[in-house]
């Protein structure tokens, strides 16, 4: 069975790590070892019970290697093989968030807009954030960037979450990712919040991974130890 308390739970996480032993083990249900949050005070023998359901034949980097994922092949990877894992640097507002597109530069524009004031002031404003025409435009175009053509070499995250897909404001233009997290329904969009998308906010396109799932019950492989 794989029981993970070396990930370092919501203090960092390295979920390429536990793809690894997921090939090296199997997965079992979240009703039998439900989602704590938490590593400390827990213990593997409390889920030496629980029937395995699946295990991972390969997990592998967006891109091939560490850095090389984009906008372009996070993409093409959901088209073929489904959701992928991404990581991020939490934003500080990330506790607090209830909708609407994150951005590195979201809390630049809110404050912005608090210096201004009248309804001229508030007009401008709203027209700065939907853009021009040619901005939408170009908004729209599919980015192919890497670390490496970002000008870094590594970046520091800290919270790993589920990219399910993606969409485009039709307001402003601006494509966003749909991203799930692990707070639960209540938080953000039933469970989801948006990022946006193509600019490698937070680090969310910089390392992303993608997994080769196998389900136990399927007969036409060998998968899942000792089942």
């Amino acid at each position: 069975m794989q029981c993970n308390y070396m990930n370092e739970g919501c203090d960092g996480g390295w979920s390429f790590f536990h793809g690894f032993l997921g090939e090296n083990g199997y997965l079992v249900d979240e009703k039998c070892a439900p989602y704590l949050a938490r590593t400390k005070g827990e213990s593997c023998g409390a889920y030496d019970k629980c029937k395995p359901i699946s295990d991972i034949k390969e997990s592998y980097f967006v891109g091939g290697a560490y850095g090389e994922s984009s906008e372009r092949k996070m993409m093409k990877e959901m088209l073929r093989n489904g959701i992928v894992n991404g990581e991020l640097n939490v934003p500080r507002v990330f506790s607090f968030y209830q909708q609407g597109i994150l951005s590195n530069d979201h809390e630049a524009k809110m404050s912005s807009y608090l210096e201004y004031s009248g309804v001229a002031a508030q007009h401008k404003e709203a027209q700065q954030m939907i853009g021009t025409d040619d901005e939408k435009q170009a908004k729209k175009k599919v980015t192919d960037r890497s670390l490496e053509d970002y000008g870094i070499a590594w970046m520091n995250l800290n919270h790993s979450v589920v990219i399910t897909g993606w969409g485009v404001d039709p307001k402003t233009s601006t494509k966003y990712w749909i991203v799930r997290n692990s707070y639960g329904e209540k938080w953000g969009m039933n469970g989801d919040f948006w990022v946006r998308r193509g600019e490698n906010d937070f680090g969310i396109e910089s390392e992303t991974t993608g997994y080769d799932v196998r389900l136990c019950s399927d007969k036409s492989t060998t998968s899942c130890i000792d089942v």
